[in-house]
């Protein structure tokens, strides 16, 4: 994968989060494109809508059924 499809998620709720001021985004994991997205998530002034929660072993706390 390259940059740029990692961070399709980021970038597209970029682009929804402009039509929707309400909506968040936790983002649950770590890999190689971690500095990417944060820098997009600081460029981008997403910081208070995007959270980067990290590895997690249980997520299930996380899922909204």
């Amino acid at each position: 994968m390259t940059g740029v499809q990692t961070c399709a998620l980021p970038i597209s709720f970029d682009f929804a989060y402009k039509h929707n001021k309400n909506i968040r985004l936790d983002l649950i994991g770590d890999g190689i494109e971690r500095e990417k997205i944060e820098s997009f998530i600081e460029k981008r002034n997403l910081k208070q809508v995007i959270k980067l929660i990290g590895w997690k072993n249980d997520i299930s706390r996380y899922v909204i059924n």
